[in-house]
């Protein structure tokens, strides 16, 4: 699996568990720094996450990633 493609099914994970968790509050927190993002990142250079990502050796999920209900970080 893709450093992207665990990062995009990790962060599918946690919104579905805050949606059967009820968790309105995160995932309102979760929509603003969505739109937050979107505001201020218009003219940020883009990169490919799995390229980026590659030079860390994530190969699964319990390789150096923390999660939270608002981030999730990779680390080497």
């Amino acid at each position: 699996m893709g450093a992207k493609a665990l990062y995009t099914d990790t962060k599918n994970k946690i919104i579905n568990a805050l949606i059967e968790e009820k968790d309105i509050e995160s995932l309102n927190k979760l929509d603003k720094d969505r739109q937050e993002y979107l505001k201020y990142s218009g003219g940020w250079k883009k990169v490919n996450l799995d390229e980026y990502l590659s030079q860390f050796d994530i190969v699964d999920d319990t390789f150096n990633m923390v999660t939270g209900k608002r981030k999730i970080s990779f680390f080497h």
